[in-house]
């Protein structure tokens, strides 16, 4: 059976990992559509038919009240044919009765009509003249003018009242459209807060992928090279016949080593946890740290305060002269001489520093001699 070569099967290997690590599932994103409010339309349309009622409203009830007017300025030109009449009869409790409702009457009404009223006296002196047929069809012409101005009135006001019913039935409906616009505005709300929160979902997720493709990037090249690695190795033995296989041993070994570093960071980074983890870690690292750097202040500042009080000892014990500097001195040494611990260092840096104790294996100073006492004068 034929084999590939050694570098065609290493390169389709590699080719091979480099393929897992860039494949990615592609997802046609969610497109967010602000939904419409079907009732908002329907609403405005039921508004504006109202608003047509009501101007229709407006203008009827004006005829309804023009032709009132007129019927009534007709009726107060009737009473100015009636004082016209009165005229022509004898003074009497009945004509004077006649005369005072007849003015009564066109107190309350308005304005009499001008050419009604031309009309009512020709009836009137008809009558008077003994011209009666022909004051009688004059009468009747205006009893049927006056029952057409009431079927008029009538009429409108029968319509009036349609009106008022279609506006009330139109103020109902408006209502109705009122709450289902209501509804439909916080269903739309609530749909368009899902289809955002849809949207951000995809979001994260694409990030998500994105970064596990970067680390599957990541993680296949830390695979890659433990794979040179563990290659290399074989090769050094190989090439070396054996003379190299300690050497070629321990690439194996780093190869492998590397290879499962490369696992192990895959899976951990892979979980929810691991970057809270990461950023706990981090944050006792901070504290340690701080606290740390406060450790050492404080023993700094503490050993500051012991050599200076050894410093005022050692002043002390030389202006008197006295032998207590060279016993401290020589405990000083001891005690330091026989001290592994870091701060003990420290300390005995800081007085071979300032002259108060010889360093390591030098001579220890020789106290000066205190001077003699003055004579006296």
């Amino acid at each position: 059976m034929k084999t590939l070569p050694l570098p065609r099967a290493l390169g389709l290997l590699l080719l091979g990992f480099f393929l897992v690590g860039a494949t990615e599932c592609q997802q046609e994103p969610h497109t967010v559509v602000a939904p419409q409010l079907s009732s908002t339309q329907a609403l405005l349309n039921e508004k504006d038919q109202q608003i047509a009622v009501l101007k229709q409203q407006e203008a009827d009830l004006k005829t309804q009240r023009e032709a009132e007017r007129q019927n009534a300025s007709k009726a107060a030109s009737n009473f100015q044919g009636v004082l016209k009449a009165a005229e022509y009869m004898a003074d009497s409790p009945p004509k004077e009765a006649v005369v005072d409702e007849s003015k009564l009457g066109i107190a309350r009404l308005p304005a009499d009509d001008p050419q009604e009223t031309v009309r009512a006296l020709q009836r009137v002196v008809l009558i008077v003249t003994g011209q009666r047929d022909e004051a009688r069809k004059l009468y009747d012409a205006a009893a049927a003018d006056a029952v057409q101005a009431k079927a008029v009135i009538a009429a409108k006001d029968q319509a009036l009242a349609a009106k008022d019913a279609e506006i009330g039935a139109r103020d109902a409906k408006i209502a109705e459209l009122n709450n289902a616009m209501l509804a439909e505005q916080k269903k739309a709300a609530a749909d368009l807060q899902n289809a955002f929160a849809t949207k951000e979902a995809e979001i994260q997720k694409l990030k998500d992928e994105q970064a596990a493709k970067e680390r599957r990037l990541w993680v296949n090249t830390l695979r890659i090279s433990s794979i040179g690695v563990v290659v290399a190795g074989i090769a050094a033995i190989a090439i070396s016949q054996g003379a190299l296989w300690a050497q070629g041993g321990l690439l194996i070994v780093g190869g492998a080593l590397l290879f499962g570093f490369g696992i192990a960071i895959d899976v951990l980074t892979s979980q929810r946890w691991f970057p809270y983890a990461v950023g706990v870690v981090v944050l006792l690292v901070l504290a340690a740290g701080a606290w740390w750097i406060y450790e050492l202040w404080k023993n700094n500042r503490l050993n500051d305060m012991v050599l200076a009080a050894v410093q005022d000892i050692k002043d002390t014990s030389e202006a008197t002269g006295s032998k207590l500097w060279d016993g401290v001195r020589d405990h000083f040494i001891y005690r330091l001489g026989n001290s592994d611990s870091y701060w003990g260092q420290v300390i005995q840096k800081k007085l071979v520093q300032r002259g108060l104790i010889a360093a390591p294996g030098a001579a220890a100073p020789v106290a000066a001699a205190p001077a003699p006492p003055a004579k006296p004068a």
